[in-house]
């Protein structure tokens, strides 16, 4: 049989067992919150580096499509002055030439915007660009 005194014993610890089994468990949990925090911590701090770094890349790109487009009028407007006064030194009527470069700059306007349109088409952004340089529709009229 089993006296009251190590039965008393037992159960003291038993509970010794469960103070040191909860003290770990809590332990344990401390460090899985800690881990998860400082996780948290470094997947902010790459995301605040890799939102920097697509604005700078952003920029960048803004910057060297400026020059581009600058370097291209300069080079367009030098081209069309040589071909131009090249012409007009022939003998051919200065009212020929200028209608000649008109015309030269409308064909190659229309030209760029057939790309840029085909270009849209094949982006798969439809509804974004409908949106952004479409007339409005019923409906977005009605939701204002």
């Amino acid at each position: 049989m089993i006296d009251g005194e190590t039965h008393q014993r037992e159960k003291s610890a038993a509970t010794d067992n469960d103070v040191a089994d909860f003290a770990e468990l809590q332990a344990s949990w401390a460090r899985v919150w800690e881990s998860q925090k400082a996780q948290v911590g470094k997947a902010k701090t790459l995301a605040v580096q890799e939102l920097k770094l697509s604005v700078k890349g952003l920029v960048l790109s803004f910057v060297c499509i400026l020059l581009l487009v600058g370097i291209s009028l300069i080079t367009w407007t030098g081209l069309l002055f040589t071909l131009g006064y090249s012409a007009y030194s022939y003998g051919v009527h200065w009212m020929v030439v200028a209608v000649f470069l008109i015309t030269l700059n409308l064909l190659l306007f229309w030209v760029i915007h057939r790309v840029f349109k085909n270009a849209v088409c094949s982006i798969g952004l439809s509804t974004t660009l409908n949106t952004l340089f479409g007339k409005p529709t019923e409906n977005s009229s009605t939701q204002t």
